[in-house]
This record gives structure tokens, sequence and C-alpha cells, in this order.
């Protein structure tokens, strides 16, 4: 077994639950354009998931920031309703949504800060590696109370590249001192894993979604929460 000395975590989806976001912007459809219910739903949702699979296209010279994505991705979901918006309404339809949605934000259950806590003493230094901006990441992280359990937090916007491209794994890297082989990256995204499988990092895979049939890197320690990953490192790490 080699010895874990840092650990990587993904925030979204892995440790914060996303699941009241696409509503929090379904409300807010509501209440700015003239659409129905069903299709608002309808909407919210595909902004959701046009806004992951933009996320994952946007690298070196076709990077945007998160909030000109989550823009740029609801003017095209409303288009195809037959809603027609400015780039910069939808802008500032997001950022509503997301301020609506930050006072409802909450860890998962396995993702407590008691948890959080007994890892981070396991090792010598834990860090988040999320696809935002820093006006987002900073107020959800406070109003979570996990800021000070991490030691760092590595931010798409200031880097300029989202998973799984590997320069921000490699930023993540630097930033906290740590080498791959030692390192560990936790993530509920199998895609967010095979970045950091390239970079030589060790990965974790909690299993938040059962109906994912991905297969993540080889040798990857398959959990069914964070509590499990408490044992893996007070066996000594990974093999």
């Amino acid at each position: 077994m080699r010895r874990t000395t840092h650990l990587f975590f993904d925030l979204g989806g892995t440790l914060v639950d996303l699941r009241g976001l696409a509503p929090a912007m379904e409300r807010e459809i509501l209440a700015e354009f003239p659409i129905s219910g069903a299709k608002a739903r309808g909407v919210a949702r595909a902004w959701f998931q046009g806004t992951s699979a933009a996320t994952s296209k946007a690298q070196g010279a076709s990077f945007r920031t998160g909030i000109v994505l989550t823009g740029e991705e609801l003017v095209n979901a409303l288009a195809k309703v037959g809603v027609h918006t400015s780039f910069e309404t939808a802008v500032e339809s997001v950022r509503r949504a997301c301020q609506a949605f930050l006072p409802q934000a909450k860890l998962y259950e396995d993702a407590s800060l008691r948890v959080l806590r007994s890892l981070r003493s396991m090792v010598e230094a834990l860090a988040v590696v999320t696809d935002s901006d820093e006006y987002l990441v900073r107020p959800l992280m406070s109003h979570l109370g996990i800021g000070e359990v991490f030691d760092v937090v590595v931010v798409s916007e200031m880097h300029r590249s989202y998973k799984p491209d590997p320069r921000i794994y490699q930023a993540a890297l630097r930033d906290t001192s740590a080498r791959a082989a030692t390192s560990l990256f936790v993530s509920d995204s199998v895609t967010d894993l095979d970045g950091a499988a390239s970079v030589g990092m060790g990965t974790v895979w909690i299993r938040r979604n059962r109906g994912v049939v991905s297969e993540p890197p080889p040798g990857t320690v398959v959990l069914n929460g964070l509590p499990e990953l408490l044992g893996v490192l007070g066996a000594g790490g990974i093999s």
C-alpha cells in the first residue's frame, strides 16, 4: 500500500448536493419568461445538462468562465422552446437562480463536517478542485461551513481549465506541493477521475448515481460514501 499524503475533492455532486439547482432555475424561468410550468422544467433540465456537457469542451482557446457558459446554455435552452432572450438577460437569470439556491445548498449526509475533519487529520492537505467561478464557490463553501477544512481551493476560473483537462489537476498539485503518486482524487464523476488518472493521481469513485454505467479508471477505489474513505486511509492508502 502507498501512503496517501494529499486528498483532492470535486465539490458539486461529490460533496455538495446540486439537485436543488435545476428547480431554482425553473422558478427563475417561470418568473422571468412567458413559459408554462412543464416547459420551464424542461428548459431548466436542458440548461443543467447542457452546461455540464459544454464545460468539458471549453478548454484552451475555447475556455469561457462558468457564468458565461451557463448564460449561453440558458439562451440555447430557451430558444428550443421558442423563447428568445439576450445573453445579458440570461446571465442575470443565472445569477439570481444561483443566489436563490445558495441558502438551501447542503452537503450530502455522508460528507459531513465531522467526516471531512477526520479525513483532514489523516493527510498533509485537503483540497477542492471545482469547475466553477469564484463568485459562487467562496460563498457556497462559507454557507456550508467547510472553508476551514480545506487548505487549498482550486477554481477553474482562475486556471482557465475545466476537468478532465490535465492542467487543472497539475495546478492543484502545484498549489499543494503534492506528488501525484501519493495523492487521491475523489469524485462522483468518472470523467473527472479520468483526468486525475491521466496525471498519475490515485482515484476514488463515490457512486452517487447507481444508474451510471461508465467504467472508472483502472485501479479506482469504488465507495458508497465518504466514511468508507476513512477506512481506506486507515489501512495505509491504496495499492
